[in-house]
């Protein structure tokens, strides 16, 4: 392999890491404001009563995703707890409504 050669290789090979990016995923200042809109979190199914023990088929994954809200990738935190109020269809969770 020649110099040129190598140096061609190695120019294409950090072209190609650069296109990959970086593992670490965050929202960008310009996402912030349609972040809300693009992710989801997790929403009653149907009318729930105070007290009521959580079980998947009460629980939804919707858009959009206050902030407050509680992600998708929590669900297993969420089932099996009470609610501590009573909650309309298509409410978000949020931490302060579990027992």
């Amino acid at each position: 392999m020649t110099l040129d050669a190598w140096r061609e290789m190695v120019d294409r090979t950090r072209e190609l890491e650069r296109a990959l990016g970086h593992p670490e995923k965050v929202v960008a200042a310009h996402e912030q404001e349609t972040a809300i809109l693009q992710r989801r979190c997790l929403r009653t199914a149907r009318n729930l009563t105070e007290g009521t023990l959580l079980m998947r088929d009460a629980i939804e994954v919707l858009r959009p995703a206050p902030g407050d809200a509680i992600l998708p990738h929590r669900i297993d935190q969420v089932v099996s707890r009470r609610l501590r109020r009573a909650m309309r269809r298509g409410e978000h969770f949020t931490w302060s409504v579990l027992e």
